[in-house]
């Protein structure tokens, strides 16, 4: 467990670091950037773990501007995930079309039998 002895110095720097990563992957998400949006990731990913790794006492001693900082970058991340979502639905949309023109319409059961028909279904939870 990470005790950070500066929370709220600290805190401010790994919230910075985290609006940059949301800026970064909402410009990869809207430019279709698979390769930028891997990298805001990767750094949004790592600062997620930076922040669950304070220790309770630590929390509780952040300002509360950093709080209402928070969770704003909460609503930011939030708004970023419905492009996500968004952008999943048109890949799954896309992949659906090619498989009924491939004539490969059906959907298969939990044991890989084809249950026929074509029920589109995302294949990821968000």
């Amino acid at each position: 467990m990470i005790t950070l002895t500066r929370p709220n110095a600290e805190g401010a720097t790994l919230f910075e670091r985290f609006g940059a990563a949301l800026d970064a992957e909402r410009e990869a998400l809207l430019a279709g950037d698979e390769d930028r949006l891997a990298r805001a990731e990767r750094e949004k990913s790592d600062l997620v773990d930076a922040l669950m790794a304070w220790d309770a006492d630590a929390a509780k001693r952040i300002d509360p501007a950093l709080k209402a900082q928070l969770r704003a970058l909460a609503d930011t991340n939030r708004r970023n995930g419905l492009l996500i979502a968004e952008r999943l639905g048109e890949v799954q949309r896309r992949r659906q079309f090619f498989e009924r023109i491939a004539g490969r319409d059906g959907v298969y059961g939990r044991d890989g039998v084809t249950l026929g028909g074509f029920a589109p279904r995302l294949s990821a939870r968000i």
